[in-house]
């Protein structure tokens, strides 16, 4: 059994008591890209990594902010004065991102990171995401959350990886500047950081603004869950969605959940066929399953 193994099982005390500085060094996860033209990753020079300690404390931050702002999103009537209130913008608009970094207390012991560092693949075919505001509620890439227009802030929420998403972004009507924080605490305790931001001065097309909460709220709601299954940010799907919106977003997931779980060459056809078709209408999951279905060997333009 490696020493690292055996740190792991007995705690960061008996590593930050055991190890040398240059051993802690050498286990603890940093890494930092740029991304190429083509929105390939380039690994830069890594500066050094966090002290120890710093990413619990960040996570815990971060979930704390999540859960306040979740909260208050669960507070609004929804229904009663978002729901049918026309957008101040709507639209699919150009997503540019620059820089990703990851780190984690560890080595990375869940492979969070790694996992991250691959999917990121999916801004190659990801380069224009909706975007929705409604006074001061915001809704970007299958995430909600509020503006403070004093300070100009629009802080968004989401949860995947079995962990959690905290978008902190700055919003004018230029653009939609984020830096998104992915963060777990399993094994190990890791934050990714992606630089983005979205242009709203050119819209590539629109959106049906109804379609768009639908699909948020059915995200939180179906995909955003628990080890158990549970919703760990839930919505009621009749404050965002009529009986026919909901309809169609849940045969867009559905056929998208079935297209990933074939391997049989006979059906993938099919299956990517039936997605795509009935995903066309839901806002953020057609890039999505577009590029899921790019994983399979299948190329199509989302738009």
């Amino acid at each position: 059994m490696s020493s690292y193994r055996y740190v792991m099982m007995m705690g960061w005390f008996v590593l930050s008591t055991a190890c040398s500085p240059e051993e802690e060094r050498s286990q603890r996860y940093h890494q930092e890209y740029v991304f190429n033209a083509d929105r390939t990753l380039r690994a830069e020079p890594s500066s050094s990594p966090p002290p120890p300690g710093s990413i619990a404390r960040q996570l815990e931050s971060l979930r704390d902010k999540r859960v306040q702002m979740n909260e208050s999103l669960r507070a609004l009537d929804y229904r009663g004065t978002y729901r049918d209130r026309t957008p101040d913008t709507v639209g699919i608009f150009p997503l540019t991102v620059t820089r990703f970094t990851c780190s984690c207390e560890h080595d990375d012991a869940d492979h969070m990171c790694e996992e991250l560092t691959a999917r990121l693949g999916n801004l190659r075919v990801i380069t224009r995401v909706p975007f929705m505001r409604k006074a001061d509620m915001v809704m970007g890439i299958r995430s909600q959350g509020l503006v403070d227009p004093a300070a100009g802030t629009a802080d968004t929420i989401d949860t995947l990886f079995n962990g959690g998403i905290y978008w902190e972004g700055h919003l004018t009507d230029q653009q939609y500047a984020i830096q998104l924080r992915m963060f777990k605490n399993g094994k190990d305790q890791c934050i990714g950081k992606l630089e983005e931001a979205i242009d709203l001065t050119q819209k590539v097309k629109d959106i049906d603004p109804g379609m768009y909460q639908c699909e948020v709220a059915y995200h939180f709601q179906k995909e955003s869950t628990d080890a158990a299954g549970q919703p760990t940010l839930p919505r009621v799907l009749s404050d965002y969605c009529t009986p026919e919106q909901e309809r169609q977003v849940t045969d867009c997931y559905t056929a998208s959940a079935a297209f990933a779980a074939t391997s049989d060459p006979a059906e993938l056809s099919t299956r990517a066929d039936r997605a795509r078709e009935v995903c066309q209408p839901v806002p953020a999951k057609r890039y999505y399953q577009a590029y899921d279905a790019l994983l399979k060997g299948i190329r199509y333009e989302p738009d």
